[in-house]
C-alpha cells in the first residue's frame, strides 16, 4: 500500500508564536499566518469548528488561502473538528436525530466545500469524557447515517469504558469503527483511552502533552503564568518511541495524519519539525524563523 504521512499542529492562529515561530514581521498581517506555516507543514487541524459553526466568510477564507498555497505549488489539507453541541450535547443526551441533522449541515457547508478543493484531510469526532460504551446503539446509528464512504472519519474516545480488561477495545467497539471505516485517534497524553490499534485503511495521531498532574483540573486562563493543561514540550527522549509505531501504523493505511495539541509557547511546532525529522519527511529549518524581514 502507498501510505502518506502528513504533520502538523492542532491550530495555526496563536499569537505566543511570534518569534517562536511567525517573525516578528508577520505580528499584524495574521492573514499571512497560514502560508507561512504552509512552507513548513502540509496539514493542519482547525480547532475553532470545535466551538463554533465556522461562516460562510471564514469558509471562503480558508479556501482563498489554499487557492493562493496551490499556485506555489504546495499541497495542503485541513483536518476539521466537529461542533461541541453534536457530540457533547446531542449526542450525549440522545438528541440522535438533532445530531445526524447537524452533521449533515456541517458536511454541506465546511466538510464538502473543502473537499471539492482537494483541501480535507479527516474529520474528528471528539466524544465528550461522559459518553461511555453504554451508548454504543446511539454511536452506531449516528456514524450509519454520517458520510462516512465519501470523508475520512475519525473518532477520539475520551472514556475507559470503550476499553476491556486487555486495554484495547471492545470487540463490538473495534467491530464498529472498522465496519465504517472510522479510525480510532490514537493519542499520547492524559486524555484516555490511549491505545494504537487501527481500525480503518486511514490513520490519525493526536500528541497532547503529559501534564498529567494538571489535566483533568479546571483550566487555567491564558492570562496565567501557567496557560493551560497543554503547556507541555515533549523531549526527543519522549518522542522517539514513536517513531517505530508510526511506521508500524502507516505501513497498512493510505494516510496517517499527525497533530500536536501543545500549543502553547509554541511546543507544537518545535515537536512537529521534531518528529518529521525523527520519520526522515522533508524539513525546514526553523532557525530561519528568526531572520529580520530585510524589505
Amino acid at each position: 500500500m502507498l501510505s502518506v504521512l502528513h504533520v502538523g499542529t492542532c491550530g495555526w492562529h496563536y499569537d505566543d508564536w511570534i518569534n517562536v515561530f511567525y517573525p516578528a514581521y508577520l505580528r499584524s498581517k495574521k492573514d499571512k499566518w497560514l502560508e507561512y506555516y504552509s512552507e513548513r507543514f502540509d496539514t493542519v487541524e482547525i480547532d475553532s469548528t470545535f466551538y463554533n459553526f465556522p461562516t460562510e466568510r471564514t469558509v471562503s477564507f480558508w479556501l482563498g488561502k489554499i487557492s493562493t498555497i496551490q499556485k506555489k505549488g504546495r499541497t495542503f489539507t485541513f483536518s476539521l473538528k466537529i461542533p461541541k453541541n453534536i457530540t457533547h450535547d446531542y449526542l450525549l443526551n440522545g438528541m440522535l436525530d438533532t445530531a445526524i441533522e447537524t452533521t449533515r449541515k456541517f458536511e454541506q457547508k465546511v466538510v464538502s466545500k473543502l473537499h471539492q478543493n482537494n483541501c480535507l484531510s479527516s474529520v474528528l469526532i471528539q466524544l465528550s469524557p461522559y459518553f461511555k460504551s453504554d451508548k454504543i446503539d446511539i454511536l452506531e446509528k449516528y456514524l450509519s447515517a454520517i458520510d462516512h464512504s465519501k470523508y475520512d472519519y475519525t473518532i477520539e474516545f475520551r472514556n475507559t469504558s470503550w476499553l476491556g480488561v486487555d486495554k484495547n477495545f471492545k470487540k463490538d467497539t473495534l467491530n464498529l469503527l472498522s465496519r465504517y471505516n472510522i479510525a480510532n485517534c490514537i493519542t499520547d497524553g492524559p486524555t484516555s483511552p490511549n491505545t494504537t490499534t487501527s481500525t480503518a485503511n486511514h490513520a490519525y495521531i493526536r500528541f497532547h502533552g503529559r501534564n498529567y498532574d494538571i489535566w483533568f483540573k479546571k483550566e487555567i486562563t491564558p492570562t496565567d503564568s501557567r496557560i493551560n493543561r497543554y503547556d507541555y514540550l515533549y523531549s526527543d527522549e519522549e518522542l522517539k518511541p514513536w517513531v517505530d509505531t508510526i511506521k508500524k501504523i502507516n505501513s497498512s493505511s493510505k494516510e496517517t495524519r499527525i497533530y500536536f495539541n501543545n500549543h502553547p509557547h509554541g511546543n507544537a511546532i518545535k515537536n512537529a519539525h521534531s518528529i518529521k525529522s525523527m520519520l526522515e519527511l522533508k524539513t525546514i529549518s526553523l532557525s530561519s524563523t528568526f531572520q529580520p524581514q530585510l524589505f
